[in-house]
């Protein structure tokens, strides 16, 4: 029996020492994975560039600003459910609405277009920022907010569990401000 298992063991050991030789290879080579998502002054991070998002940062292909005329441009703004990075972006539900609307008449004899404007862990405070700084560039007739279940702790500075994103507060006078001072700690940069 210890003869049959001697094969076994020495081809586990060689496997497991070829794993371990790759990888200090690659961290003495400087490789590091390539992260999803990275800091972002104005938003605290957003998407960085990969194989399914753009150059904008954006989980979808790549979209010209100018509309055609006969399009009609919906955008939609949510956090990690309608990101959905475990799903293509053929599958996304915003991907799929064009059809669905398409059924039901909405805006007939126009080009349906959805922009996808998702990102895990937004709060509602950056869905807005996401729209007024980098959807509304794209000029959507729609804007479509998903929100969830954790939004209202997220936009609370105290209950927040993330604190390296903008957040609006009550001024002194009442109203809001925007507070954008996540940027300029000494954890921004490194914290992601």
């Amino acid at each position: 029996m210890r003869l049959r298992l001697f094969p076994f063991a020495v081809i586990a050991a060689c496997t497991i020492g070829l794993l371990l030789g790759l990888e200090a290879f690659l961290r003495v080579a400087g490789y590091q994975a390539q992260a999803r998502y990275g800091p972002d002054p104005v938003l605290g991070w957003s998407l960085r560039p990969a194989r399914d998002v753009n150059a904008a940062g954006v989980r979808d292909r790549r979209a010209l600003i100018h509309k055609a005329d006969g399009v009609y441009r919906i955008a939609v703004l949510g956090d990690g459910y309608t990101e959905a990075m475990d799903l293509p972006v053929t599958e996304t539900w915003w991907r799929l609405l064009p059809g669905e609307l398409e059924r039901c008449g909405f805006q007939p004899g126009k080009q349906l277009e959805v922009l996808g404007f998702a990102v895990a862990g937004y709060s509602t405070a950056q869905k807005y920022v996401m729209l007024e700084t980098r959807a509304m560039r794209y000029r959507p007739d729609l804007v479509v907010l998903q929100l969830g279940a954790d939004d209202v702790r997220e936009n609370s500075f105290a209950l927040a569990a993330r604190r390296d994103r903008p957040f609006f507060m009550l001024g002194p006078a009442g109203g809001l401000r925007f507070d954008e001072s996540f940027a300029t700690g000494p954890n921004f940069r490194s914290g992601l």
